[in-house]
């Protein structure tokens, strides 16, 4: 199964955009797997500084219904 037929029946998904100079978005782009699952994925924080970030998703094996997921940035 290719990776955008696994996240097509998710309801919520997390995207990314950057802002121009001008304080405008740019197109907003979907995050890729392991972000997004098959499943509801969504309040994707990150903090820059310290470089680690969470976000809560729906995914099968989690502990509840959501989840919160620990993540850090190399």
């Amino acid at each position: 199964m290719h990776q955008t037929d696994q996240m097509a029946t998710a309801d919520l998904t997390i995207y990314k955009s950057k802002i121009k100079a001008d304080g405008a978005f740019l197109k907003a782009e979907k995050m890729p797997i392991p972000i997004n699952s098959p499943k509801d994925d969504f309040s994707f924080i990150i903090d820059l500084q310290s470089k680690t970030g969470y976000f809560s998703s729906k995914r099968d094996k989690g502990k509840g219904d959501d989840d919160m997921y620990y993540f850090s940035v190399n």
